[in-house]
């Protein structure tokens, strides 16, 4: 008997949701209240969460760049022995980004 009441008491609390939040004269008040202000709020805040992962990427494209041209460098000295690395790597270079 106790099951019952407790599911009678849930069924009660979701009708209450639904006529409140969902179905309720005030939804549009409480939407507003439950999301951002304004549609310049939310452009800002998803422009912010946009820019993170291009700023990263920037970082990592430097990084690979001067990777690439120390190991450049190392193919324009007079020594025969460093050029089988670096076309090693520009190979590996190409495969994974053929744009460049």
């Amino acid at each position: 008997m106790a099951g019952a009441t407790r599911r009678d008491a849930l069924q009660a609390k979701i009708a209450d949701f639904f006529d409140e939040r969902v179905f309720g004269p005030g939804r549009t008040a409480l939407l507003t209240a439950a999301y951002p202000a304004s549609t310049a709020a939310s452009t800002t805040r998803r422009d912010r969460e946009t820019a993170r992962p291009g700023k990263r990427l920037r970082q990592i494209d430097a990084v690979e760049d001067a990777h690439t041209h120390e190991l450049e460098a190392l193919t324009d000295s007079d020594q025969p022995h460093n050029s089988a690395p670096v076309r090693t790597y520009r190979c590996r270079d190409r495969r994974c980004h053929p744009n460049r």
